[in-house]
C-alpha cells in the first residue's frame, strides 16, 4: 500500500491544479504501473468519480482559471460537505463496488464518490483520494460509501446508495424459498464435486487461509486478492507443487484456463 499513496496523491493534486491532459495520463499511468489490484483499483475509482463531474475535470486546459477556489470552478465550490455511511457485514466484490461509485459520482451536486470494503488498505485509499471519512467504526467485512460535494445533494446520495444496495439483496431473495447457496468450499464441493478451480477474492489478510483450505480440497487456487504476505505466497505455491495444483496470483487480475494447460500437463485427473 505504501507504494500507491504517493502515485494517488500525485494524481489528485494534478487534476485539482487543473494539469494538461498528457500529464494527467502519465500520472494515471505512474498509479496503475504500481502493479496491485487495489491500485488499478483506487485510480480508476477515483478516475470513474471525477469523471462523473465532466471532461474539463479530468482533461484540463494548462491555463489557469480565475473563478472559484484554487483551480475548481466557482459552481463546485459552494456549500462543500462529506458524508459517509457504514453498511455493515455487506460484501460486494471490487466490480461492484466501482459501478456503484459510478454512480454516485454521477448524481447532481455529487462531486467525488468512493464504495470500499472498509480494510485497512482501503481507508487509506480514500484518505489519499481526499474522501478521509474521519473516524468510523467499520472493519473489513462492512461496506463504505464515502462522498463530497454540496451538502444539501448528500443525504440524498447516501438513500440512493442504500436504495441501490438494498435493491441488489431484496433481487438475490425475490421467487420465495429457494436452496440455500454454499457458505464454506466444502458445501459448493459438495453441489460441484467435479470442480477443479477455487477463485479466492477475499480481503488479504482472509486470502491465504482460504487458499489453503482449496488446495487441500484439492483445488487449484486462482487468488485474486491482494496484500498477501510473501511469506503466504511462497507456502501456497509450495504446497500446490507438492500435490501437483497451481496457484495463480495472489493479485491474479486476468487469466485464461483451458484444455492448453491441461494438454501440457498430459491430461487431467478428475481434480486437476
Amino acid at each position: 500500500m505504501g507504494s500507491l499513496a504517493q502515485p494517488l496523491a500525485d494524481l489528485r493534486r494534478g487534476i485539482g491544479e487543473a494539469a494538461p491532459g498528457p500529464a494527467i495520463e502519465g500520472l494515471v499511468a505512474k498509479a496503475l504501473g504500481v502493479g496491485h489490484t487495489s491500485g488499478e483499483d483506487g485510480a480508476l475509482g477515483l478516475l470513474l468519480g471525477l469523471a462523473a463531474w465532466g471532461p474539463d475535470a479530468l482533461y484540463a486546459s494548462a491555463a489557469p482559471r480565475t473563478t472559484g477556489v484554487g483551480s475548481i470552478p466557482a459552481r463546485r465550490c459552494a456549500a462543500m460537505a462529506s458524508a459517509a455511511r457504514v453498511f455493515p457485514n455487506l460484501y460486494r466484490d471490487s466490480v461492484s463496488l466501482m459501478q456503484l461509485s459510478a454512480k454516485l459520482g454521477a448524481l447532481a451536486g455529487v462531486h467525488q464518490a468512493s464504495a470500499v470494503m472498509a480494510t485497512p488498505g482501503n481507508l487509506d485509499l480514500l484518505r489519499d483520494a481526499g474522501l478521509a471519512p474521519g473516524e468510523v467504526e467499520a472493519g473489513p467485512n462492512d461496506l463504505l460509501v464515502a462522498l463530497d460535494g454540496e451538502e444539501a445533494a448528500l443525504e440524498a446520495a447516501l438513500a440512493a446508495a442504500e436504495a441501490e444496495l438494498t435493491r441488489a439483496r431484496a433481487a438475490a431473495l425475490e421467487g420465495g424459498p429457494r436452496r440455500m447457496p454454499p457458505r464454506s468450499l466444502e458445501m459448493a464441493l459438495g453441489e460441484q464435486p467435479t470442480a477443479n478451480l477455487a477463485l479466492i477474492s477475499t480481503p488479504g489478510d482472509y486470502a491465504a487461509a482460504e487458499a489453503l483450505k482449496a488446495l487441500r480440497l484439492g483445488l487449484n487456487v486462482m487468488l485474486f486478492s491482494d496484500n498477501v504476505a510473501l511469506e503466504d505466497e511462497i507456502a501456497l505455491k509450495r504446497y500446490a507443487g507438492e500435490h501437483d495444483l497451481m496457484v495463480m496470483g495472489p493479485d491474479c487480475g486476468t487469466a485464461i484456463l483451458g484444455a492448453c494447460w491441461r494438454s501440457e500437463r498430459g491430461g487431467a485427473p478428475s481434480r486437476r
